[in-house]
């Protein structure tokens, strides 16, 4: 991570807590954390219900999931799910660093 330095890992490692990503069959534990949502991401003020995640993509690329897709789901170890709304991947020069997701849900 040259431009970024340890910044995002550090941060993840601070905030973080621990989810399980789901596609289908597919289960990948993962680091995230919640955040509120920018303004540039609300759209049409239908994600105003939305959170924003930002999610470790190192066990995700390891397993075979280089990006998110819609409907993808993140569950937290205390039971909260989270449905994936949409996501923009993050590179340090080529390394996929993590995912910034916009997603709804947080019940249990």
């Amino acid at each position: 991570m040259a431009m970024l330095g340890n910044h995002p890992r550090k941060v993840l490692a601070l905030l973080g807590r621990p989810f399980t990503f789901k596609r289908d069959a597919l289960e990948v534990p993962v680091t995230a954390f919640v955040r509120g949502l920018r303004a540039e991401e609300l759209v049409n003020s239908e994600l105003q219900a939305g959170v924003g995640l930002t999610v470790d993509a190192v066990p995700l690329t390891a397993a075979g999931v280089p990006y998110l897709l819609k409907f993808d789901r993140l569950v937290a170890a205390d039971g909260q799910s989270y449905t994936v709304q949409d996501s923009r991947t993050a590179y340090d020069g080529t390394a996929l660093v993590f995912h910034d997701v916009v997603a709804v849900g947080g019940t249990v």
